[in-house]
């Protein structure tokens, strides 16, 4: 509904504040927002403070795309809170998370962060489609060589089906043509 907002939207959206799941209350305030309604944000902004990996990650989606500038301090002091127990990676993830929705909020210097998760190594390829995933909507230009370069090694070298995909969809979000022969 965020995608294709319209007022009509609103009356269903409502009851979805008081949802069960955080994730679908943050999801109910970003369409509402985008169908003209005038929704609490502060609920999104606990949590990115929560354990859970899946609620806090897309707290920061939501962040992003409601494009207030001020979440900006709130994103970065919410980084690494909580999570001293929780898998590496998932951290990481949570990160990813948050660097996206910090450089939607005109804080460039985070793409940093989401271009070296381009090379991490293949046992954390979560990362590298995560990544690519965000630089495509990022439309990150200056990632294209990057995104060419997992398509195009070959080798022991070659990355898994799955990366090359998420570069390839990734490079046609940027406006290109991924050659489709080396996926």
């Amino acid at each position: 509904i965020s995608e294709a907002p319209s007022k009509e939207f609103v009356l269903f959206l409502q009851p979805l504040l008081s949802d069960d799941s955080d994730s679908v209350k943050a999801a109910a305030t970003l369409a509402l927002v985008r169908c003209g309604a005038n929704p609490d944000p502060s609920p999104i902004s606990a949590m990115i403070y929560m354990n859970d990996a899946e609620i806090r990650a897309n707290a920061y989606l939501v962040l992003g795309e409601l494009g207030n500038p001020s979440a900006v301090a709130m994103i970065r002091d919410s980084l690494g809170h909580g999570l001293k127990l929780m898998n590496p990676i998932r951290v990481r993830l949570i990160d990813l998370a948050a660097a996206e929705a910090l450089v939607k909020l005109g804080d460039e210097h985070e793409i940093e962060p989401i271009r070296a998760a381009l090379f991490a190594p293949p046992e954390q390829s979560e990362l590298t489609i995560v990544a690519c995933e965000a630089i495509g909507r990022l439309k990150d230009e200056v990632s294209r060589p990057m995104l060419e370069r997992l398509l195009s090694v070959q080798g022991d070298a070659k990355r898994s089906p799955e990366i090359r995909l998420a570069a390839a969809t990734a490079l046609m979000q940027l406006g290109g043509s991924a050659n489709m022969a080396m996926l």
